[in-house]
């Protein structure tokens, strides 16, 4: 029987060469194919300035997720990101702040022009201060349903101011 004699320290080097290969190899593979994060919602905002009403600060770049009418997730915007979403709006350049609110309004006879003008003005919530309460319920499920474009509505009722109330 013959001896076979390898060379010891070369047979080190290139498994080590070999393995170190190997493990670059794999990291590169993860970061092109893992690398980037999914974000997923009904609605997603992309690339938005966010305005911190609290301290007036400006976050630049953010991802904001929505999910079912409730921002569910605020991330930094990476352009290595995907979106799975029914609508995803490119924010950039632009500016997001929460919705406003209108604590005393009279819409319930004119809403079909006043409510739009709200909108587009970022009032989503109104008080109305008083109206025929049974409107202002019918204008509300409208909204509700999506039949109507509206802010929320929160109303006071009848008026109350003696006999016979107006």
């Amino acid at each position: 029987m013959s001896k076979i004699i390898l060379n010891g320290p070369s047979i080190i080097k290139n498994k080590l060469k070999t393995k170190l290969l190997l493990t670059i190899s794999i990291i590169v593979i993860q970061i092109i194919s893992g690398y980037s994060k999914e974000l997923k919602g009904d609605l997603i905002i992309k690339n938005v300035n966010v305005i911190n009403v609290i301290d007036g600060t400006v976050s630049g770049s953010m991802d904001i997720v929505i999910v079912k009418d409730m921002i569910s997730e605020i991330a930094n915007h990476d352009n290595s990101t995907t979106y799975n979403a029914s609508e995803v709006i490119n924010g950039e350049g632009q500016y997001l702040i929460p919705g406003l609110w209108d604590m005393h309004v009279h819409s319930w006879w004119a809403y079909e022009n006043f409510f739009p003008m709200l909108l587009v003005n970022g009032v989503t919530g109104v008080r109305e201060m008083w109206g025929e309460q049974k409107e202002v319920d019918k204008i509300r499920s409208g909204i509700n349903s999506g039949v109507i474009i509206g802010p929320d509505i929160i109303s006071s009722g009848a008026i109350i101011d003696g006999v016979p109330p107006l």
